[in-house]
């Protein structure tokens, strides 16, 4: 069976979205911690988070892409 590229659009945007989900859950428990260490762990966190979203966007971006180009 082959695996079409918006099956694996649809999956990675599932994976990405739990990814996301888990991120933000650790963000809220970093959030009330001032000690240096966890401020460089919350800062890299958030940079982290913004890559998952864009990457959330250009797969949702590419799925559109590939619907209309189906239909």
């Amino acid at each position: 069976m082959k695996i079409t590229r918006k099956e694996r659009l649809e999956r990675a945007l599932i994976y990405l979205e739990e990814d996301r989900e888990r991120e933000i859950r650790a963000l809220k428990d970093l959030e009330n911690n001032h000690l240096k260490e966890i401020i460089i762990l919350r800062n890299k966190k958030q940079l982290y988070l913004a890559e998952v979203d864009q990457m959330i966007r250009n797969a949702r971006n590419e799925l559109m892409e590939l619907g209309r180009c189906a239909g």
